[in-house]
């Protein structure tokens, strides 16, 4: 069965196909985990013959559906897989070991796809001791910088609060090897405090700009 978001996807290549340098194209993302939303757009990766010096990224909506393009040379995955991992980040590399091939040339397409299954598996780096100082301080700072906001009352503590949590989360990820997720995938792994366990989904507080009194 053909979805409607598939039609649009094929709309939109067909202006990329005829190209010469254009190797082929990966569709990624949520219409391919099955996760997708009303709100969620179309991922899309095209691959770019290597002699190409240029890259381009951008949005298009094509039969009503909003398109997230990138077009890379075939070599600058292998950077980004590199970057990924000296961020504790997989994203780039997981979006071709798990997206679909839309068109494969010559091949070009599949060697980018076997980088990505060869470089998730690797272990992330440790931070060294000097590294992991450095981040106790940051947290120390952040720590000192919201007591201050609680004892002002000011209305960006919840803000400041959150930015610092998310900080937390990052550098803990680092210290233990895991990998850095978005803010938004972190109430699927963060364990509920009946069950011990992760849910999937957590409730959104229902925030006020001035912190409550027990903040005091």
């Amino acid at each position: 069965m053909v979805h409607s978001w598939e039609k649009a996807l094929d709309r939109f290549l067909l202006g990329w196909k005829g190209r010469k340098y254009v190797k082929g194209a990966v569709v990624c993302g949520s219409r391919i985990t099955g996760t997708a939303t009303r709100f969620s757009d179309i991922d899309v990766h095209i691959v770019m013959d290597d002699k190409i010096k240029w890259r381009e990224r951008g949005l298009k909506i094509v039969d009503g559906y909003l398109i997230e393009y990138l077009a890379n040379p075939a070599r600058m995955y292998r950077k980004y897989y590199a970057e990924g991992s000296t961020a504790n980040s997989r994203s780039v590399a997981r979006m071709f070991a798990q997206g679909r091939v839309i068109f494969d040339k010559d091949g070009t397409v599949a060697r980018v796809v076997r980088w990505a299954r060869h470089t998730i598996p690797k272990p992330f780096r440790r931070p060294d001791r000097m590294s992991l100082e450095n981040a106790k301080y940051r947290m120390w700072d952040s720590l000192d910088g919201l007591q201050d906001l609680v004892a002002r009352r000011s209305p960006g503590f919840w803000h400041s609060y959150y930015l610092a949590f998310d900080g937390v989360i990052e550098q803990y990820g680092r210290h233990v090897g895991a990998e850095s997720g978005a803010p938004s995938g972190l109430g699927s792994t963060l364990p509920t405090r009946d069950t011990g366990k992760p849910t999937g989904s957590i409730r959104s507080p229902s925030l006020s700009l001035r912190p409550s009194r027990r903040h005091a």
